[in-house]
C-alpha cells in the first residue's frame, strides 16, 4: 500500500515508492522528446551490440566485436542515467519548459561518474560478492538499495572517490521501505520485460533469430529512461528524509540542553 498523488517538480520533495513511480511517470510526459533523446545513445549502442552477437553466431565476425558492443553499451547505462539525473535537476531549477543541452549534460556525467569511480566499482564487486552467500543475502540487499541511489549521489552530490558508497548507505536509513519497492520493480523491468515481450513476438510472429536478439536490448531502451528517472526521485526523497531527520535531532538536542536535568534536586539551604 502507498501513495501515488504527486507532481513531477519539485524533485526535493518527500515521496513514498508510489509516489516515486508517479513523478518518473509525470516527468517523462512533461519532455518526452527530451528524454528520447537522452535514451537515444545506450539504446543504439544495446541494440548495436544484439546485432553483432547474433551476427557473430552465423558469420565469421570474430566474437570479440560482439564482447566490445556489449561493453559499451553496459557502460552506456549509468553515464545515461547520469544525464537523466542532470536533466531533471536542470528542469527543477529553471522550469519544465527550460532548454537542455543533452551533451553538456553527457559530458558532465561522464566527468563526474569518472571522479567517482572507485565507489562505482566497489558497489558492483560488493553485489556480486555477496550475493554468492545465503548468510551474507541481507547485507546484499542494503548494498544493492544503495547502487539505487549511487549514480544521483555521484553526479548530483559530486561524490569523488569512494564517498559515494558511504552517502549511499546513510541515505537508505531512512528510506528503505521507499527504496526497496522501487529496486525490485526496476530489477523486474529490466530482467524480465525483453524477454516476455521477445517470446511472445516469436509465438505470434515466427522472426529470424538476428531479429529476435535484437528484441530485449530496444525493450531496454525503452524501460531504461523510466528506471533510471526512479532512482533519481528515490535519491531525492531519501535526501529529503535524512535531512528532515537530521533537522528534527538538531531540534531534539537544543530542546534537552535548554530543559533542566530533572534528576538534580533544589539545593537545599544552610
Amino acid at each position: 500500500r502507498t501513495s501515488w498523488a504527486t507532481t513531477a517538480l519539485p524533485l526535493r520533495v518527500r515521496r513514498s515508492s508510489g509516489q516515486v513511480v508517479a513523478a518518473s511517470l509525470a516527468v517523462l510526459r512533461e519532455r518526452p522528446a527530451v528524454f528520447a533523446l537522452a535514451m537515444a545513445p545506450p539504446a543504439l549502442l544495446n541494440v548495436l551490440a544484439a546485432v553483432l552477437q547474433g551476427v557473430a553466431v552465423s558469420s565469421p565476425v570474430p566474437g570479440w566485436v560482439g564482447g566490445a558492443a556489449v561493453l559499451l553499451g553496459v557502460l552506456s547505462l549509468p553515464v545515461s542515467a547520469g544525464a537523466l539525473a542532470l536533466v531533471v535537476q536542470v528542469l527543477d531549477d529553471e522550469g519544465v519548459g527550460t532548454r537542455v543541452d543533452l551533451r553538456a549534460a553527457y559530458g558532465a556525467s561522464v566527468r563526474r561518474l569518472l571522479a567517482g569511480l572507485p565507489a562505482v566499482l566497489v558497489t558492483a564487486l560488493l553485489v556480486v560478492g555477496l550475493t554468492t552467500s545465503i548468510v551474507l543475502a541481507p547485507l546484499a540487499l542494503v548494498v544493492l538499495t544503495a547502487g539505487v541511489l549511487l549514480v544521483p549521489v555521484v553526479v548530483l552530490e559530486r561524490a569523488r572517490g569512494f564517498g559515494g558508497l558511504p552517502r549511499s548507505i546513510r541515505l537508505v536509513r531512512h528510506s528503505f521501505g521507499t527504496l526497496v519497492p522501487v529496486l525490485a520493480l526496476g530489477l523486474l523491468l529490466l530482467t524480465t520485460t525483453g524477454a516476455v515481450v521477445a517470446a511472445l513476438l516469436f509465438v505470434v510472429v515466427p522472426v529470424p533469430f538476428v531479429v529476435l536478439n535484437t528484441v530485449p536490448s530496444v525493450v531496454l531502451g525503452a524501460v531504461w529512461p523510466f528506471v533510471a528517472l526512479m532512482c533519481v526521485y528515490a535519491c531525492a526523497s531519501a535526501v529529503t528524509r535524512s535531512e528532515e531527520a537530521q533537522a528534527s535531532q538538531a531540534r531534539a538536542a537544543v530542546t534537552s540542553a535548554a530543559t533542566p536535568d530533572s534528576s538534580v534536586g533544589p539545593a537545599s539551604g544552610a
